[in-house]
């Protein structure tokens, strides 16, 4: 008799879960780890709840390019994505997550509703590179002809902050923002 040949199954695109199967199993990774969680421990977490092999977390989302993300990790970074939209999780700091005061109030998500709060969102304008200062940006014309009260009350809070209490706004504002991953004020003893 010859080499016994397992026959095994090709895995696929298909058996990674879609977002709305990944979307609970995400949202109780980081409440369960503690409610701040670094990506690759929740991803971790919610590959042992969904009991995903190896070979379907390994699934490239475009298999002749050795460098693109995994199908599983593509889908885990949307379903964040459309979870922080939906305001129940934050990444107060780079790849790291944690639970909202309305996440900590949801027992579970339906995804179903989710995803239609997150179509309903009104969508962004893109910003040109040809906009440079923050006026051009929010397009303030836009704002006084719709909503002048909210962006007049933007710029009291603004104004009226302690210097000290403005720099750490900017540095956490700073530290949600890609490509910052060290930030760091000098008080001045004017502002003191």
């Amino acid at each position: 008799m010859g080499p016994h040949k397992s026959v095994s199954r090709q895995v696929s695109r298909e058996d990674v879960p879609s977002k709305a199967n990944i979307m609970n199993p995400l949202f109780n990774a980081i409440k369960e780890l503690g409610g701040s969680v670094p990506i690759l421990e929740m991803d971790e977490e919610v590959a042992n709840v969904l009991k995903l092999s190896n070979e379907v977390l390994e699934i490239l989302n475009s298999p002749e390019k050795n460098n693109q993300p995994t199908v599983f990790g593509h889908r885990t970074a949307w379903v964040r994505t459309n979870l922080k939209k939906y305001g129940v999780i934050n990444n107060l700091k780079r790849g790291r997550w944690s639970i909202t005061r309305k996440g900590a109030k949801t027992k579970k998500l339906n995804p179903t509703q989710v995803m239609k709060y997150i179509r309903e969102l009104p969508q962004q304008k893109p910003i040109s590179p040809k906009q440079s200062t923050p006026e051009d940006i929010l397009d303030l014309d836009d704002l006084q002809t719709e909503t002048p009260r909210w962006a007049k009350r933007i710029l009291d809070i603004l104004r009226a902050m302690h210097p000290s209490a403005f720099e750490r706004l900017i540095q956490r504002s700073l530290y949600e923002s890609p490509g910052f991953t060290q930030v760091r004020f000098e008080l001045y003893p004017h502002y003191l």
